[in-house]
């Protein structure tokens, strides 16, 4: 893994540009392919690549979006009632639209009813689209990726990972736990600082910008909650998000 956070500002525009051109060729190669093809179903499979390119620059613009505006110390939220649910479902379909070697099987357990949490819709897309990318590069071709969503009550969330703050209120949990190597104990605090990279079977060690992670803390925290690693049972690692049931900034 590599262990230093403090990169080179040119190594980090060289992952960038490196970026782009791969969506770009990508993209250009889906187009020309499209141009020549009779097939109807082989055009439906092609625009289908191509919109899950487009997803992907989407993303990438996101994260560079905020974590800009982290370097700058000033994110803005738009904060309402969301049917937090029904965000969460509907990344995951995203997800689960997507063309191989990128697909994975999801196995969501949602919550047992509707629920309204008060916060910013996008930043809480965000934060899901981050951890599932995070857990489908590391988790193999043959293995699901589970995620589950649960709402405690005022109390009832028993860690000590939650501080007393949340515990006293609503707490919703998001769980995403991938089938990856496994980040051990004394690098899990390391995996949210900008610029780490964990190496995997199926992408370059440049593959991504190295900011996911960071931006769902920085997002999740400025939203008053709390994000934490552990190591799975039989391997990989499960991420924790927990959510108060109001936003700070809805305050």
């Amino acid at each position: 893994m590599q262990r230093s956070t403090d990169i080179p500002y040119t190594e980090w525009m060289d992952r960038i540009l490196a970026l782009w051109r791969g969506y770009l060729t990508s993209i250009r190669g889906y187009v020309e392919l499209a141009e020549q093809t009779p097939d109807r179903h082989r055009m439906q499979e092609l625009f289908r690549l191509l919109h899950a390119r487009i997803w992907d620059i989407e993303q990438m613009l996101d994260n560079l979006e905020i974590h800009l505006s982290i370097l700058r110390s000033h994110i803005t939220f738009d904060i309402r009632p969301v049917d937090i649910g029904a965000v969460v479902e509907d990344v995951i379909r995203r997800f689960r639209m997507l063309p191989s070697p990128t697909a994975r099987t999801i196995a969501y357990t949602p919550l047992l009813e509707p629920a309204t949490w008060i916060g910013d819709e996008k930043k809480l897309r965000i934060i899901v689209q981050n951890l599932l990318n995070n857990a489908i590069r590391l988790t193999p071709a043959n293995e699901p990726v589970g995620v589950r969503m649960a709402y405690h009550a005022p109390g009832t969330l028993h860690t000590g990972r939650v501080p007393e703050r949340l515990r006293v209120q609503g707490v919703f949990l998001l769980t995403i736990e991938d089938r990856g190597p496994g980040i051990p104990e004394e690098l899990q605090e390391q995996v949210f600082a900008p610029y780490f990279q964990i190496p995997d079977r199926e992408y370059t060690p440049h593959q991504g910008l190295g900011i996911g992670l960071t931006v769902a803390r920085t997002l999740t925290e400025a939203l008053g909650g709390v994000i934490w690693l552990e190591r799975r049972t039989g391997g990989g690692s499960v991420f924790y998000v927990a959510l108060p049931e109001k936003s700070k900034y809805g305050e």
